[in-house]
């Protein structure tokens, strides 16, 4: 009887023991995190930086204050943001005895200061379960800003947002929904209306250094007034999706609009696809390091093109040697005339070393091919368009871009004359009222419409 009044005492002190050094250590723990976090923050080259930092820790619950502006320009003109938190982990309601267990609770408050717009009451809360989970729901609160000399005004309905963590380095999911936004005028109307906005990223750790992403951006409904006419597009979407697999990465990004309406004209339902494929994980890995070293050196901007380009080449052989490609694997886009259709890919086969230290000879191991069909009164109106961007940098008296009913027409036939003289000569053909032509790449040739060019001798390093 008496071992077992004894083993209660004992279970009783130990849990007394945890209730009380528990949060503590919970506490300190957070606090460690925390400070991890600023520490790679201000190493990370940014945007951004910490103006002014506190933590207060508490036994069941601890405080935290920072204070991010402009890394460049003037900090009393430039972006400001600030956040409060108070860190709860300690004992709590019973509605925070969840499952899995909520081990730490943070609530926090956001506000954004910038002369163009200023963002306050934005509300995050954030669970972190006894597994090292995370969950943060965020509150974006309604706006209503006028216009002023900055820019434009906004207007928005109250926004939803939710981002999801794993431990350590594991991947980070997020996610926002804003039902409305609207851009204003001086006078208070309404220049631009963007209604059903969907954001979804995910960030994956993959090789050591190196996370890649994946994200989806949608718009339900655009209108857009102008003096000339009006714009509205429905069910508008762009995709990114990176897909790793044996150390090589595929990259693949899609743009679909469902209604695009200008002035009247339709240039929808169009799909637009493009992909980079077979991408080395282990060079893109090293090259982002370079380049997260050389952004750190503070070189004049003179020098960072140059510098930046120097690694490229540095690192293009390693990327070569794997075979990568680049396409536009699909161009589907509806216009008033008819579609414009066609695909384009270009990759590297058994590019060596040897080869590069040729002149021009690693041209031969680009390989490609595509074919483009679109109506002729498209390729007109685009080429007639180059004829006046070549008009107005010939006469700068004519930077309105007004020109007269004579100059049109020299323009416009100039175009048909560039157009005819292409099917003259084979470049492309005609099929009706529509032009195409068919695109070859290999052993140092570019093949079109069967008409060939030779090209690998063209350019030397």
């Amino acid at each position: 009887m008496k071992t077992k009044q004894l083993s209660v005492a004992l279970l009783a002190i130990v849990l007394l023991v945890a209730l009380v050094v528990g949060p503590w250590l919970l506490g300190e723990r957070a606090e460690r995190v925390y400070r991890d976090e600023l520490a790679a923050l201000q190493r990370q080259p940014q945007a951004l930086r910490v103006l002014s930092e506190v933590y207060r820790r508490g036994w069941f619950h601890s405080e935290a204050s920072i204070e991010l502006g402009s890394a460049e320009g003037d900090l009393a003109e430039d972006l400001r943001v600030r956040i409060d938190s108070r860190i709860s982990h300690g004992p709590r309601a019973l509605a925070d005895l969840t499952w899995p267990p909520t081990l730490a609770r943070v609530a926090s408050t956001l506000e954004l200061e910038h002369p163009a717009v200023h963002l306050a009451g934005v509300q995050a809360d954030t669970r972190i379960g006894w597994d090292g989970e995370g969950l943060t729901r965020v509150v974006l609160p309604a706006m209503d800003q006028p216009a002023s000399g900055d820019g434009p005004g906004v207007r928005t309905a109250p926004g939803y947002g939710e981002l999801r963590f794993s431990p350590a380095t594991g991947p980070i999911a997020a996610s926002m929904e804003l039902p409305s936004l609207e851009v204003l005028g001086e006078d208070g109307a309404v220049l631009l209306t963007l209604r059903d906005l969907h954001a979804a990223n995910t960030i994956a750790p993959w090789l050591p250094g190196l996370s890649i992403a994946s994200g989806d951006f949608a718009v339900g409904q655009v209108r857009m007034e102008r003096p000339e006419g009006e714009i509205e597009a429905r069910d508008l979407g762009l995709s990114v999706q990176s897909r790793p697999e044996g150390g090589l990465l595929d990259v693949h990004l899609t743009y679909r609009a469902g209604v695009l309406r200008i002035d009247g004209a339709d240039y929808a339902p169009s799909q637009v696809d493009f992909s980079a494929t077979r991408l080395d994980g282990k060079t893109l890995a090293a090259l982002q390091q370079d380049l997260e070293g050389l952004s750190g050196k503070n070189l004049p901007d003179a020098m960072v093109g140059i510098a930046t380009a120097a690694l490229m080449m540095q690192h293009f052989p390693a990327l070569a040697a794997v075979n990568p490609a680049v396409a536009m694997d699909r161009l589907d886009i509806a216009t008033p005339s008819g579609p414009v259709t066609g695909r384009l890919a270009l990759g590297v086969q058994g590019l060596t070393a040897a080869d590069m230290d040729g002149r021009g000879t690693w041209m031969r191991r680009l390989v490609g091919d595509g074919e483009l069909s679109l109506p002729r009164a498209v390729a007109l109106a685009l080429l007639t368009q180059v004829q006046r961007q070549k008009a107005l940098e010939a006469a700068e008296d004519q930077a309105s871009g007004d020109f007269t009913p004579e100059q049109e027409q020299t323009m416009a036939d100039a175009a048909a004359a560039q157009i005819d003289d292409l099917l003259q000569e084979g470049w492309i053909a005609a099929d009706g009222e529509r032009l195409r032509t068919v695109l070859k790449l290999a052993d140092g040739l570019l093949t079109v419409n069967g008409k060939t060019l030779p090209i690998g001798g063209a350019l030397s390093l």
